[in-house]
């Protein structure tokens, strides 16, 4: 039988999320039990689509899925994967004259700033493929301006992760990990010996 990442490079994993939690809850188990799988797949890179406010999230939220998007983000970093997180805005709530792809960190976002979809699209693929996207925890939006044509130097311009970290690189208000469920200290504790 053939291994199940035999031929792969890349895993790119987007999920909606829902106001009750539960979808937020199956996107958690999807990316534990995917990460299971690749244990032993070194090199294999994870792009993770999350959302916006992730790290904010401390304490109950009334968007239970944020809550377990933070905790599969925690799972993707301390995995030993190479891994590009990206955190979008607002879907299609952008202008008609943003065709810039705007990245930022620190999760401080605030107000309802746009990204067209293609943009999401796009850094989720040009973080597999660019070097300086590896590590990296942004968020993404569309902006004034001419399009971006160096993936390169759009990453560049941003800060890795610092190596198995649980939170994005600028990220405050983090919640403690004593404050996540068993389960979840459990799955990090497993992961990140992996």
């Amino acid at each position: 039988m053939r291994p199940l990442t035999e031929g792969i490079d890349a895993v790119i994993l987007t999920h909606g999320g829902d106001v009750d939690g539960e979808g937020g809850i199956s996107f958690y188990a999807t990316v534990a039990a995917l990460l299971e799988a690749l244990a032993g797949a070194a090199g294999l890179h994870v792009s993770l689509m999350t959302a916006m406010n992730t790290s904010q999230s401390a304490g109950p939220s009334h968007y239970g899925f944020v809550e377990w998007k933070r905790r599969a983000e925690r799972l993707v970093r301390i995995s030993g994967h190479p891994y590009t997180i990206v955190r979008p805005g607002w879907f299609d709530y952008q202008g008609p004259g943003d065709v810039r792809i705007d990245l930022r960190q620190g999760d401080l976002v605030t107000g309802q700033p746009g990204v067209d979809r293609r943009h999401i699209a796009q850094v989720l693929l040009e973080g597999i493929a660019q070097p300086s996207g590896a590590r990296r925890t942004v968020e993404i939006f569309s902006t004034t301006g001419d399009p971006v044509t160096d993936y390169e130097a759009l990453f560049a311009a941003t800060q890795p992760d610092e190596p198995g970290a649980l939170d994005g690189v600028l990220d405050t208000n983090n919640v403690p990990v004593s404050e996540e469920p068993a389960q979840v200290q459990e799955d990090i504790a497993r992961l990140g010996r992996s």
